[in-house]
C-alpha cells in the first residue's frame, strides 16, 4: 500500500529548492494549482539574488519532477528519482519554465494559487477565504482546504477545514474553489466563541459538582450535629446547650432545603 505524505501550503512557503545539479538556486514562493481540477501542479521558485544585489525574474518549477529530500529542500528529480548522468540531467531541466508547459498542456498564467482565494459551495454559497491547505507529494491531489472568513472571524468562530473529497476545483467564472454543498455543513474549530462555550460547560459541571459537595457535608454535619446532641443531653452540662445546639440543627436542615 502506498503511503500519502501531505504538505500544507505554509510549510512549503521559502523551503529551499535544489536544481538538478543539486546546486542551491532559490526558494519555494508559492504553489501554483491546476485551472480547474483541485491539485497542485508546479511551484514559482524565488532565484536568490546575483551577489546578493540583482534580482532574477521568476521561474517555474513542474510538481511532477520535484520531490522533498531529508532536509525539507525541494529537489528536481528524473522519473522519481535524482538525475545522475548527464543525460537525466538535461532531461530533467524540461521541468522548468517553457518546457514545462508543454508537457502540463497549459501556461503557467492560468495556473492558480490558491491562498487567498474565495470559496463557494455549487451552490453559491460563500464560505469565506483559503487560508491554507494540505495536498498530496506524490499527486498534487488537494488533501484538505482550510478556509476562513477573516481575521476577526476566526478569532471569535474560528476556522472550517474541509476535506479534498468535497473539493471540485477552481471555477474562473466565479474566480472561486467550488466545493460540495455540503461543505456549508462542516462546523468552525478553534474560535473563542466554541471555547468560551466549552469553558461555560465545564464551569457548570465544577459548580454543580460543588454544590453537591455542599448539599453531602451539610447532610453529614446534621447526622453528626444530631448524634452530639443526643449524647449531650443525657449529661448536667450537655443540658444546658441543648437548645442551642437544637438551634444549630435546625440552621444546617435550613441551608440543605435552600441548596435543593
Amino acid at each position: 500500500m502506498v503511503e500519502h505524505v501531505t504538505i500544507s501550503l505554509r510549510q512549503i512557503y521559502r523551503c529551499q529548492v535544489l536544481n538538478q545539479k543539486q546546486e542551491l538556486v532559490g526558494t519555494v514562493d508559492d504553489v501554483l494549482f491546476h485551472p480547474t481540477l483541485p491539485k497542485a501542479v508546479g511551484f514559482s521558485i524565488k532565484p536568490y539574488r546575483v551577489g546578493g544585489i540583482i534580482a532574477l525574474p521568476m521561474r517555474y518549477l513542474l510538481f511532477e519532477n520535484t520531490s522533498l529530500n531529508d532536509n525539507g529542500q525541494l529537489v528536481v528529480t528524473f522519473q522519481g528519482k535524482e538525475p545522475q548522468t548527464e543525460k537525466e540531467q538535461k532531461a530533467a531541466r524540461s521541468a522548468w519554465n517553457v518546457r514545462a508547459e508543454k508537457i502540463l498542456g497549459f501556461s503557467w498564467d492560468e495556473s492558480v494559487i490558491y491562498y487567498g482565494q474565495n470559496v463557494f459551495t455549487l451552490g453559491g454559497e460563500p464560505l469565506g477565504k483559503v487560508s491554507d491547505a494540505r495536498f498530496d507529494l506524490s499527486t498534487g491531489a488537494v488533501s484538505v482546504l482550510q478556509v476562513t472568513a477573516g481575521t476577526g472571524s476566526d478569532a471569535l468562530l474560528g476556522k472550517r477545514s474541509i476535506p479534498g473529497a468535497l473539493i471540485k476545483g477552481f471555477n474562473s467564472e466565479t474566480f472561486g474553489v467550488m466545493c460540495e454543498n455540503s461543505a456549508a455543513d462542516i462546523e468552525l474549530d478553534g474560535g473563542a466563541a466554541k471555547q468560551a462555550g466549552k469553558a461555560a460547560v465545564v464551569a457548570a459541571d465544577a459548580g454543580k459538582k460543588i454544590g453537591e459537595a455542599t448539599i453531602k457535608g451539610a447532610a453529614k454535619a446534621a447526622v453528626y450535629s444530631e448524634r452530639a446532641l443526643k449524647q449531650a443531653s443525657q449529661t448536667k452540662a450537655g443540658k444546658k446547650t441543648k437548645k442551642w445546639l437544637n438551634s444549630f440543627v435546625q440552621d444546617i436542615k435550613d441551608a440543605m432545603d435552600d441548596e435543593e
